[in-house]
């Protein structure tokens, strides 16, 4: 039924773009990876958005999930040649032509969510974990078939872990831990063992688990237990062992030790939030599967980590920004990443654990802000290679604004001001007490803040607020925009519109009704807007739209921005994506963009001796780069020819002028001058 009710959505709204594709970038590398298994030289990753494999050990990964349903892998594991997977939602699936195709099995709805996968001997178990509206329940299923058809669930255990070792299988289901010396057919709990058990691994007689009060360790197959030394945080604990190295990772870190416990050794480098979900050994190596952060390689037996995410697109990519050729992507959990290529590579930038789950992000001149997760506001002044904290420290700051020389940020449901190279942020919300504000806009005239109460507007900098007139049932904020002198709100129940400056809003016939509007970009008189999994375009200033997401089905779409020539879109665990304006609006709506400099860094500023000069450039042209007195003299022409598009870094040597006032001057190809003044001491 949910199926018919969307095309019929669809048809209503407007005709899907049968004309070119959306594809994916590369990258940004990372996200969030599960499980690994391995058949004889090729590597398997389990990922929130499919299989990888590697054939190099890790070092480059494909995706390899043809025939896989769009959904994440939570559990691998091989019986001889099969590969099998657990899915989240959709059962378990195998595959005979190591990862080339797929064939799903018989263990399907209602416990379809499966979360661990054992071989033992020639069974195969799975544990599921099913949520009903009595409460959630874990089980375990059989498989004599390699993994074809099920019998269960098994009314002595359920499981959300296992671990296998001489003969005998242990479960724990998040709350006990279970144990069977009969391939699972019958199970037990082992007398003081803890409750709350999150995972175990086993070798030999040794057992080790991870529970809610610490890690702990049974040296007689279980038979008796005691707390491990093991530094340790509830959250997200995880043990493991590979052959006789215990290994303990939580928020604390991952910690390491060979001598069964008895003492621990944190690892370094610490991975990003050292949440790890498996760790898997191949071919002399380790490799760690993380909540964010992709895939961790160690070559020195876990002593010292490094990424091995070339591949690896599996991000959460929750904002994106601009400026001049360089696409900014602000992750949850992984980051923040630059592309000046249009997604052909990806950089990861400096940043710091509190900085890594960016929820906004804004480009303001050369200037970028992000707003994270607990961390604040963060701004980079070199295209995203080093960032610096600059206030809010401690809050969650989920939307950004910049006019002029002023920030806004939205953070703890209100509105804070910050003024270009001030620490302080000053909280600007009389009259936005009763509302939750979630989005903030900012123009040359006024501030408009979407809440969970409507719109509000303020005309002196967010000093003051007062509250507009909204339709019933489309209070609830997302999105906002402007194109013309038109401004859009997107919202929980569709699309409202505003044609005198935000004061009174109404809602339009064909305004996406019912849709979930999360986001909006615009370019010229266009508007793109997106829900959580469609795309739509609007050339008539939002009067009809039409779907323009063929080759995103399946992916959940969180963020919009364009660049260039071309709409870029940020996913739920699948990167970022790339299309072409052209193939949505046609090419006579696509302006082809002068030759035009970014505004101009320069660093450091006073001078005393060499400052480099930073810009970017939009297309291959003539450039000249010079240097004037106050009196408008040339002193010194540091560049003059062709530039292609791209960052660039000249250097002034300042030493050979005297002390005083100067000016750094780059011609835009459309007539204009951009200048900034440079004071040598």
């Amino acid at each position: 039924m949910k199926f018919k009710l969307v095309l019929i959505i669809v048809l209503t709204l407007g005709t899907r773009n049968a004309v070119g594709q959306w594809v994916q970038t590369n990258g940004p590398y990372g996200g969030t990876v599960n499980a690994f298994s391995s058949i004889g030289t090729v590597l398997f990753a389990g990922a929130t958005n499919g299989v990888y494999q590697s054939i190099d050990s890790g070092v480059t990964w494909t995706h390899a999930s043809q025939g896989l349903p769009h959904t994440s892998i939570q559990a691998l594991t091989t019986m001889g040649t099969i590969l099998l997977v657990g899915t989240e939602n959709s059962g378990v699936f195998y595959s005979i032509d190591s990862a080339r195709s797929w064939t799903q099995s018989s263990l399907t709805s209602p416990d379809s969510n499966v979360l661990a996968l054992a071989v033992i001997g020639s069974d195969l178990l799975a544990g599921t974990y099913t949520s009903y509206t009595s409460g959630f329940y874990e089980s375990i299923y059989e498989s004599t078939d390699s993994g074809k058809s099920w019998t269960g669930p098994n009314p002595d255990a359920g499981a959300t872990s296992f671990a296998v070792s001489g003969g005998y299988v242990y479960a724990s289901d998040g709350g006990a831990i279970f144990h069977s010396a009969d391939s699972g057919k019958t199970w037990s709990i082992p007398k003081g063992s803890w409750n709350e058990v999150y995972s175990v691994a086993a070798h030999d007689q040794i057992v080790f688990t991870a529970t809610e009060y610490g890690f702990e360790l049974s040296t007689d197959r279980g038979m008796t237990w005691k707390l491990s030394t093991a530094p340790y945080t509830s959250n997200w604990p995880n043990a493991s062992m590979i052959g006789t190295k215990l290994f303990a990772s939580s928020q604390r870190g991952i910690f390491r030790s060979t001598d069964t416990g008895k003492s621990w050794i944190l690892m370094s480098p610490d991975p990003i939030g050292s949440i790890v979900y498996s760790f898997y050994s191949f071919g002399g190596d380790i490799f760690a599967g993380m909540l964010y952060g992709g895939i961790f390689r160690s070559t020195d037996s876990g002593i010292s980590w490094k990424p091995s995410n070339n591949g690896i697109i599996g991000t959460d990519v929750r904002s994106l920004a601009t400026i001049g050729t360089n696409v900014f992507a602000g992750t949850w959990g992984d980051g923040t990443f630059t592309s000046s290529d249009d997604g052909q590579i990806w950089n990861t930038n400096s940043i710091e654990t509190s900085q890594a789950y960016v929820w906004s992000a804004i480009s303001n001149g050369t200037d970028i802000y992000v707003g994270t997760e607990g961390g604040g506001v963060h701004q980079s002044t070199d295209s995203g290679a080093t960032w610096t904290s600059v206030g809010l420290s401690g809050s969650d700051v989920l939307a950004l604004a910049a006019e002029g020389t002023n920030i806004y940020a939205v953070a703890g449901g209100t509105v804070f001001r910050n003024i270009v190279g001030d620490t302080d942020w000053i909280k600007v919300n009389t009259g936005l007490k009763i509302s939750y504000v979630t989005r903030i806009f900012a123009n040359d005239s006024f501030l408009l803040a979407g809440s969970d109460s409507g719109v509000f507007r303020s005309t002196d900098s967010g000093m003051n607020w007062e509250q507009t007139s909204v339709p019933l049932g489309y209070t609830y904020i997302l999105a906002l925009a402007q194109v013309g002198t038109t401004l859009f709100a997107g919202t929980d129940s569709g699309i409202i519109i505003s044609n005198d400056n935000g004061t009174h809003w109404a809602a339009t016939k064909n305004g996406l009704s019912g849709h979930t509007v999360n986001c909006f970009a615009s370019y010229n008189s266009n508007l793109f807007a997106n829900t959580a999994n469609d795309l739509f375009l609007s050339t008539d200033r939002g009067t009809t739209w039409t779907a323009v997401d063929s080759g995103l089905g399946g992916l959940v779409l969180t963020t919009l921005a364009v660049s260039g020539q071309d709409l870029f879109v940020g996913t739920n665990g699948a990167g970022v994506w790339r299309r072409p304006l052209s193939e949505m609006i046609g090419s006579s709506g696509v302006t082809e963009a002068p030759h035009q400099a970014s505004a101009i860094t320069i660093y450091p500023n006073p001078v005393s001796h060499k400052a480099r000069i930073n810009f970017s450039t939009n297309a291959s042209s003539p450039t000249s780069v010079t240097i004037f007195d106050v009196l408008g003299n040339s002193v010194t022409e540091i560049f003059d020819g062709i530039l292609e598009a791209g960052n660039h870094s000249l250097t002034w040597d300042a030493s050979i002028v005297p002390p005083g006032t100067y000016y750094a001057r780059i011609p835009s190809g459309n007539g204009d001058i951009q200048t900034v003044k440079v004071v040598k001491e």
